[in-house]
């Protein structure tokens, strides 16, 4: 979190809402009920995050999970 916090412009705080001891999932960024959100993995567990950013409209927040899906990517 405080990584994509610190490097992405457009993101201003992410929070923590969901933690699985015991589940593996994809690492990603999508648009779900909370806006947009992070699911991460270690490959043993799963967390979830809010990210909270700049974006005002539908279309901005769209761009901004592209966006951040892609930093994701070259990230790793």
């Amino acid at each position: 979190m405080r990584k994509v916090t610190y490097e992405v412009p457009f993101v201003k705080q992410c929070s923590t809402w969901y933690f699985n001891p015991d589940l593996a999932a994809r690492t990603h960024f999508r648009k779900g009920a909370r806006g947009i959100e992070c699911v991460f993995s270690n490959g043993t567990y799963t967390a979830k995050f809010c990210v909270q950013t700049s974006a005002n409209t539908e279309g901005q927040v769209h761009a901004a999970v592209a966006e951040l899906n892609a930093w994701l990517h070259e990230a790793c």
